[in-house]
């Protein structure tokens, strides 16, 4: 199922006014890019700019202590990671990957008719998937169960088109403005507004191998897991439940460990 879905999101481009379009002649010139390797946080947040599922923790927390309960809170390093997701990308050689960590709370004894003095006793659930792909195959590894699915390789993760100007492509979405030139962790990106406030920066350094800095539309999981597009930052419109996206690490042409890419 994740290898499908991220299937879709490189087809994503062509829906939305980026990426495809200049047919086989043009993604065939394209060179391989350097070594890129993205560490990114998404972090949901209520209407008031909190994270609910850590100030939910954080009463529950206060309930139990409150009421005499043995207790096994979770290591604040821990609670910090509630809400969030971490997204890390890979490419190098002809071969991508995407990991995505899901962090929520959990309980030891969950499902297993535990008494109610159990449920003081906090964990952290991770779940999310590790998608590889290469030439020859495409691996999806679900985190919270282990289970391994393999299929053929997606072929059109490995045929990019260079961006274009970006003009036509902001005349695609009323209201919106042309985009403003940023950066993020000392890497180029183009930030898009929406009328609604919704923000999110491109990566507009990697045209020449096959990115994309065009307009994608407001910011969602699907848009940021894209691997032709690289969204750097993102903040979808306040005063709403919405998503925060953040740039942790961002490195082209310099080496990682190449076995954290293999799922």
């Amino acid at each position: 199922m994740a290898v499908a879905m991220l299937g879709m999101a490189a087809c994503s481009q062509d829906a939305n006014g980026g990426g495809a379009g200049a047919g086989d002649e043009a993604t065939a010139s394209i060179p391989d890019s350097p070594p890129i390797y993205l560490d990114r946080t998404v972090e949901v947040l209520d209407a008031q700019g909190r994270n609910p599922l850590q100030a939910g923790y954080r009463m529950r927390l206060d309930d139990c202590r409150k009421a005499g309960v043995a207790t096994q809170p979770l290591g604040e390093d821990e609670v910090t990671k509630l809400g969030t997701e971490r997204w890390r990308y890979w490419k190098s050689g002809g071969r991508i990957a995407l990991r995505v960590e899901h962090w929520e709370e959990g309980n030891p004894d969950e499902g297993m008719g535990a008494a109610p003095a159990s449920m003081c006793a906090f964990a952290l659930k991770l779940s999310g998937s590790h998608d590889y792909h290469d030439a020859s195959r495409s691996v999806s590894v679900d985190l919270e169960t282990g289970e391994r699915y393999e299929d053929p390789p997606v072929e059109s993760l490995f045929a990019g088109e260079v961006s274009g100007d970006t003009g036509d492509a902001s005349t695609k979405w009323a209201g919106w403005p042309r985009p403003a030139e940023s950066t993020v962790a000392g890497q180029p990106c183009r930030q898009w507004t929406s009328p609604d406030g919704d923000r999110l920066c491109l990566w507009s350094g990697g045209g020449k191998w096959g990115f994309s800095d065009d307009n994608p539309g407001v910011f969602d999981e699907e848009t940021g897991r894209s691997l032709s597009q690289l969204v750097l930052s993102a903040q979808q419109a306040p005063g709403q439940r919405s998503l925060r996206l953040v740039t942790n690490a961002f490195t082209v042409g310099e080496s990682f460990d190449e076995k954290e890419m293999l799922p």
